[in-house]
């Protein structure tokens, strides 16, 4: 007679199931060079629960690991580093619904004037994407990062930014300095913009088979038919204000972040959203 198979209870505790991702109460920055505008507003509207498996939200924060790592070694190279870290500096728009949190600053950068500062920005890539890195640099490589990575110096009012790349698979890193790119700049905060107005969703970039539609975390609302979350930021009863503000013409109030993303008994969703 065969054995039934123990459970491997450690295993399920810390391996299985899904970890939900916190989501932001603004429009990022550090997304506005991207292609779709459409997940863009999905996301500032909370119209989905983004979860990932645990061991992909453990590749998320490797990034984290990874700038501490970087940060000592440069600072032991003599680099002077104004590492944000948890208490990240913000930046803000004027509307105060778009913001972004850089990584840091660099000073005494070998090859450059000992007393000009760097927009620091660190990211792992895995072997496939960081060789393709290496080749194509990483406007082409990664649009998304390259606005990322204009806007911030924009905002900071710096003109040269020092780009980090740690390969995760080998540990292979790559320092590579650009300068600021003002049209860059522009048409990203254009993006943001765009989206905090839109009373509805952007048009699609692609069908569901396009390849970067299959790897969305919005495709099941986008694509499948999936129905789209409840909260204030879906509702018809809800505008949104200068200030980062959100309110309620119902309960004539401004709306706490926490409310939000639970709504009330009064919610009816938005018509463009049915």
């Amino acid at each position: 007679m065969a054995k039934i198979p123990q459970r491997n209870l450690l295993n399920e505790i810390l391996e299985d199931g899904e970890v939900e991702q916190a989501p932001r109460e603004y429009i990022g920055m550090s997304s506005l060079g991207g292609k779709c505008k459409r997940k863009i507003w999905y996301d500032f509207r909370l119209c989905y629960k983004r979860t990932v498996p645990k061991r992909i939200n453990r590749l998320f924060r490797r990034g984290d690991y990874e700038e501490a790592v970087l940060i000592r070694d440069m600072q032991e190279a003599g680099i002077i580093c104004e590492f944000t870290g948890e208490n990240q500096y913000t930046f803000c728009d004027d509307t105060g619904h778009i913001k972004g949190h850089p990584d840091g600053k660099l000073l005494n950068v070998p090859g450059f004037p000992p007393d000009k500062w760097h927009l620091f920005e660190a990211k792992t890539m895995k072997s496939s994407i960081f060789t393709n890195y290496l080749k194509n640099g990483l406007e082409k490589t990664y649009p998304v990062y390259w606005g990322q990575a204009h806007t911030y110096m924009g905002e900071w009012g710096l003109d040269s930014c020092i780009f980090a790349v740690v390969n995760k698979d080998t540990d292979q890193r790559d320092f590579t300095q650009f300068n600021y790119d003002p049209v860059v700049h522009r048409d990203c905060m254009s993006v943001g913009f765009d989206v905090l107005t839109s009373e509805q969703p952007p048009k699609k970039i692609g069908e569901k088979t396009w390849f970067e539609c299959k790897t969305c975390s919005a495709r099941g609302i986008c694509h499948k038919g999936e129905p789209i979350q409840k909260s204030c930021r879906t509702c018809q009863h809800v505008d949104i204000e200068e200030g980062g503000r959100w309110f309620c013409n119902v309960r004539n109030t401004e709306l706490s972040f926490a409310f939000q993303k639970v709504g009330c008994e009064e919610y009816e969703i938005e018509e463009c959203l049915i």
